[in-house]
């Protein structure tokens, strides 16, 4: 069984995209994404999802169009984890409005607009006590995203470990290449299937 937490870190967190930022349901079937991965699960049994019938991702026309060319195989050995500075590993951070642009991100002085340096021109940034959310610099995974030290091979794609290795703790979970280098990597589990997006490098 899949828990709720690592179906979340298929999702794109403080995404603008705001279908995304969640896991959704069409009939009885499960979907999540960030853009990067999709994920389907066969059955919504043991997960809180909202069906959703407006604007979503179409993961289902994906995961129809991908064929698999290689044999199905394990999940390569991966590179060591490498901690996200933001959540320190975590994959949560605590938000708080920043003082001194009001939660605006940015302020004006005189005739100009200035970029507010202690948020970054976010508007927010971490504090103790506050709201618990996904941390959007690696979109909840506690991983640093696109370090070249951390790509590895699957079969004869370039992919991104963060990535992979949330991938790999699905039950029993095998993963098979596309015609190219650039055809996204499937992956079939207990319950489920999804794709991952190689990297171009």
């Amino acid at each position: 069984m899949i828990t709720q937490e690592l179906l979340q870190k298929f999702c794109a967190a403080n995404d603008y995209r705001e279908y995304i930022r969640r896991p959704w349901k069409v009939g009885e079937r499960v979907y999540a994404t960030n853009g990067k991965y999709a994920i389907r699960l066969d059955s919504a049994d043991g997960h809180s999802v909202e069906e959703i019938t407006g604007k979503r991702a179409n993961v289902e026309k994906l995961i129809a169009e991908h064929v698999v060319v290689s044999e199905w195989g394990s999940v390569p050995n991966l590179p060591a984890k490498i901690d996200c500075w933001a959540c320190r590993g975590t994959g949560k951070v605590r938000l708080g409005e920043c003082e001194d642009c009001d939660g605006n991100g940015s302020f004006w002085h005189g005739n100009h607009d200035y970029e507010c340096q202690n948020c970054d021109g976010t508007g927010w940034h971490a504090v103790d006590g506050g709201a618990e959310q996904d941390c959007s610099h690696c979109l909840g995974i506690g991983e640093e995203l696109c370090r070249r030290e951390n790509f590895t091979k699957v079969y004869n794609a370039t992919v991104d470990g963060a990535f992979l290795r949330v991938i790999a703790q699905l039950p029993n979970v095998k993963v098979s290449s596309g015609k190219t280098a650039t055809d996204p990597i499937m992956f079939e589990f207990d319950g489920g299937c999804g794709l991952l997006m190689p990297l171009r490098v």
